[in-house]
């Protein structure tokens, strides 16, 4: 696998593993498992990184899944590696109130992100 980096240099490729793609999907199934509906539902997964888990919901479920990231060399991975009718990436700031003004989501996720806005978050 190339290595990926993102916006600041970092590589942010991993090996994938059995190991780790089924801890990925126990993710995936937990955060279903909280939907009170999982018919007919837009999800917002913030930090979406290479798409992974965006792509997880979204074939798991009957939802809409946008999947939003600040690096876009990921956003550009994860549109090249996912494609679905229901299944969106953009390069975006869930932070900035504007870019989702218009836009409603029933489920709002982040897998992983936590230690990426603990300086960032409004307050």
């Amino acid at each position: 696998m190339s290595s990926l980096k993102d916006d600041q240099g970092h590589n942010q490729i991993f090996k994938p593993s059995y190991a780790t793609n089924k801890r990925l999907e126990r993710r995936a199934d937990y955060i279903i498992s909280q939907f009170s509906s999982k018919n007919d539902i837009d999800v917002l997964e913030i930090g979406c990184g290479m798409g992974i888990m965006a792509n997880m919901l979204v074939n798991k479920v009957n939802a809409r899944v946008m999947g939003v990231d600040l690096c876009e060399p990921f956003i550009e991975e994860a549109k090249k590696n996912f494609t679905h009718a229901n299944l969106s990436f953009e390069v975006m700031d869930f932070n900035r109130v504007e870019d989702f003004i218009h836009r409603k989501f029933d489920y709002v996720v982040g897998n992983g992100i936590l230690h990426h806005l603990y300086y960032h978050l409004d307050g």
